[in-house]
């Protein structure tokens, strides 16, 4: 009886930014949705500027630093929407990981997804909007459903609504601005996204706006 006085019943199930909990759109209409909160910006945290992390980010990035750090300030407000992927390739110790720590903890889940994305499965961007690829992809040879991953990466990118496949459950539409960190120690990755063949200006030109890449020298893992 409660069911029947209180329940409502959804079409469709979606996965969105969220401050709060749970939400059903259109609710009592046929085209009802649940809305599952996917992560949010934790509420705990003061802003605070520190010496310290300035002056890496101003050697990692170098010449670009000031780019660099707008880019983090970009990667942290979802509601502007889908900004460029990001590229560091450089030394070891230089801090790639230790950026990706950093923005998972401005966020409840604390969670950065792997390359695993980019195959069929893509259940780890349902609790983070942060995506790294550390040194390259996974071997998607005969895995039934996959994509190329240079296909994919503009997918993903682009901020489109996001059809996540998950094992024995069915798929779900996401509303995620993914992060996209590209981490290695050359270029190899990166030529990943060619897409394994002949670029024309207009594609050169498309991928250039959906990527900032940085060639990090040694002044970083040497001062950290």
């Amino acid at each position: 009886s409660i069911i029947d006085t209180y329940g409502t019943v959804v079409a469709n199930t979606e996965g969105a930014i969220s401050k709060g909990g749970a939400t059903v759109r259109n609710i009592g209409r046929p085209d009802a949705t649940l809305i599952l909160p996917l992560y949010h910006l934790k509420r705990n945290l003061t802003p605070e500027y520190s010496v310290e992390v300035d002056t890496w980010l101003s050697k990692l990035g170098g010449d670009y630093a000031q780019r660099l750090k707008d880019w983090i300030a970009l990667a942290l407000d979802f509601e502007a929407g889908p900004i460029c992927a990001l590229s560091i390739a450089g030394p070891p110790g230089c801090g790639k990981k230790l950026l990706m720590q950093g923005l998972s903890e401005c966020i409840n889940t604390e969670a950065v997804a792997d390359a695993k994305e980019f195959g069929r499965f893509q259940s780890g961007i349902l609790r983070t909007p942060f995506l790294q690829i550390n040194e390259g992809f996974p071997n998607l040879v005969g895995q039934s459903g996959a994509r190329d991953p240079a296909d994919t990466f503009r997918h993903l990118v682009s901020g489109d609504p996001i059809m996540v496949e998950q094992k024995f459950r069915d798929p779900i539409l996401i509303r995620n601005p993914l992060r996209i960190v590209f981490a290695s120690n050359n270029l190899d990755v990166i030529q990943v996204l060619t897409g394994h063949r002949d670029l024309s200006p207009d594609d050169r030109a498309a991928l250039a706006l959906r990527l900032f890449h940085l060639s990090v020298d040694h002044k970083a893992s040497d001062w950290l």
